[in-house]
């Protein structure tokens, strides 16, 4: 795009200056030469525009991997998010921004020809209230429950990957060509806190109606054996002893004579 708008600048001014000359070329017709100022102006602006813009873009500081360090700083300042320095081995620098609350890591990794930024939060995606539910499912249940936020983060196209059980990284990548800006920075921000919110959501979404199921069976334990005591035992039916034979006197029966 630079060399165009150079060479359509340069294109104008010459027009402008053989206007200027009174030397007209033949298309411009007649009408033209009564307006011969106006047009000279008009020309000489928009060459003047398209040469220094062509030159602006030819000539500008452009993004390499040599100053892209110093680059990622400004533009996080110019976006009021001040950088801290992160010392990390494997990556040639870093830096920690707070995002929406959420802490992000921005900087240039050793790998992949360090030709990329790597834009990553790591987040606990398990709340605190949340572990001891997690900790009591079976080895199927949680199996169902970590495939379910894989799915669920995939569609979303979110990449990520297990640190350990509770500890996930969120990475979002950006080439380091001419066209990185400040408003790539911020979007690659945006899009890791937004995932970083799916992720939460989903895990909510999974284990509260899970908990909500064990705090309603504990409630439930505990008042059972309190109505168990406050019921009275049932009145035990008297033993009633065994009633001896009539005598023969007592029945009317005829007694043997001695």
């Amino acid at each position: 795009m630079e060399k165009p708008n150079f060479f359509i600048g340069l294109a104008q001014l010459i027009i402008a200056v053989l206007l200027w000359l009174h030397i007209e070329p033949s298309w411009l017709g007649e009408s033209l030469r009564l307006t011969r100022d106006g047009w000279i102006l008009l020309f000489l602006c928009g060459g003047f525009a398209f040469t220094g813009f062509g030159l602006y873009r030819t000539y500008r500081p452009k993004i390499t991997t040599r100053n892209i360090e110093r680059k990622v700083r400004e533009w996080l300042l110019a976006v009021q998010l001040p950088p801290q320095d992160y010392f990390f081995q494997q990556w040639h620098f870093t830096y920690v921004v707070i995002f929406r609350g959420v802490r992000i890591f921005v900087g240039r990794p050793r790998a992949m020809s360090g030709r990329f930024l790597q834009v990553e939060a790591r987040i606990t995606p398990i709340a605190a209230d949340l572990a001891p539910t997690v900790a009591k499912m079976d080895n199927q249940s949680r199996i169902e429950f970590y495939r379910a936020l894989g799915i669920e983060a995939a569609k979303t196209g979110i990449l990520f990957y297990w640190n350990n059980a509770n500890d996930i990284s969120i990475i979002k990548w950006l080439s380091i060509t001419e066209q990185l800006s400040d408003a790539s920075i911020v979007d690659a921000l945006i899009d890791v806190n937004l995932s970083a919110a799916v992720i939460w959501n989903t895990v909510r979404f999974w284990l509260d109606p899970l908990r909500a199921a064990e705090s309603q069976a504990a409630m439930q334990r505990i008042e059972s054996p309190a109505t168990e005591a406050q019921t009275p035992p049932a009145p035990k039916e008297k033993e009633q002893k065994p009633t001896p034979p009539l005598s023969a006197s007592e029945t009317g029966a005829p007694q043997p004579k001695p």
